[in-house]
C-alpha cells in the first residue's frame, strides 16, 4: 500500500508543478507568457515588476485562469500603461467581459493576438 501512494505521488506531483508555474515562450519580437492559475498569475506580476524598464513585447495568454477578471484587470492595468507609455504591446488573451476590460487590449485568441502584434509593430515601424 505505502509503495502503491508513493509511485501516484511520483506520477502527480510534477503535474500539479507544471500547472501552478507560468510558462514563457521568447520569440524574436514579443514573448507569450501563458497564466493558468493564481500561481502563475503572481509570478506573471513578478516578471512584469522586473521588466518595467526594459518592457518587452508581451502577449499574456489568460484564457485557463480561473481568477475574478476584475482583480486581475486591476493589478495589469498600471503595467498595460507603462509599456503604452514606452510604446510597447502588452496584448491580453481572455475570455473576460468587454466591460472589464475597457482599458486593456484584450483579445479572444493567441492567433490573433499575435496577428495583432505584428499590425501593431508595423505601425510603429512606418
Amino acid at each position: 500500500m505505502v509503495l502503491r501512494l508513493e509511485w501516484l505521488f511520483y506520477i502527480f506531483l510534477p503535474l500539479n508543478l507544471r500547472n501552478s508555474s507560468m510558462d514563457l515562450v521568447h520569440y524574436k519580437n514579443y514573448s507569450i507568457i501563458n497564466c493558468n492559475s493564481l500561481t502563475s498569475f503572481n509570478l506573471l506580476v513578478d516578471f512584469l515588476k522586473q521588466k518595467q524598464t526594459d518592457c518587452p513585447n508581451i502577449i499574456i495568454n489568460m484564457l485557463e485562469l480561473d481568477t475574478d477578471e476584475n482583480i486581475v484587470i486591476s493589478t495589469l492595468l498600471p503595467f498595460y500603461l507603462n509599456w503604452e507609455k514606452r510604446n510597447k504591446s502588452f496584448i491580453l488573451v481572455s475570455n473576460f467581459r468587454k466591460q472589464s476590460v475597457s482599458d486593456i487590449i484584450s483579445i479572444k485568441s493567441v492567433e490573433e493576438a499575435i496577428d495583432f502584434f505584428h499590425m501593431e509593430d508595423l505601425t510603429r515601424n512606418i
